[in-house]
């Protein structure tokens, strides 16, 4: 006869399962086992897809020194499109632009436009195309200034 790892009773020998208090004598039997196996590697995808992000999160502002932006092509018409050249410097894929154009006529702050581009994607250390469209702009205007408010950039 075998003792019983939990209640130091005789068991009969070979037995994986205590027949009085139902204690595996075997670790490895333990259902309890089973379900650690499988919760390590919960915490650890829990980690990398929901906490980790939380707290590496980068910001716009943070990286705004790194992009450039030069104007490529405006078009003449009662609508102005102005489109832009942005180069990402950063290691990054940015999305979802969101820019404000300044119209001025001299020194003369004339109108203000915010826009975002929702389907806009620039690859890291890449360049991208953005246009904004003014509708109906102030008369007179002669200076447009772009300037990129903000972007979202992904998990990782």
């Amino acid at each position: 006869m075998a003792i019983c790892r939990a209640c130091k009773q005789e068991i009969p020998d070979g037995a994986t399962k205590c027949h009085l208090c139902q204690s595996h004598q075997k670790w490895y039997q333990s259902p309890l086992f089973l379900s650690q196996i499988f919760t390590l590697p919960m915490f650890i995808v829990l980690y990398f897809v929901i906490l980790r992000p939380m707290y590496n999160k980068r910001d716009f502002e943070d990286y705004r020194d790194q992009f450039s932006v030069e104007r490529v092509a405006t078009t003449d018409s009662s609508d102005q499109h102005l489109t832009y050249r942005i180069t990402n410097n950063t290691d990054y894929k940015w999305v979802d632009i969101s820019f404000e154009i300044t119209m001025k006529k001299g020194d003369e702050l004339l109108s203000v436009e915010n826009d975002q581009e929702y389907s806009w994607v620039i690859r890291p250390h890449g360049q991208s195309l953005v246009t904004a469209y003014i509708n109906h702009p102030p008369d007179g205007a002669d200076t447009f200034d772009f300037r990129i408010t903000d972007m979202k950039t992904e998990r990782y």
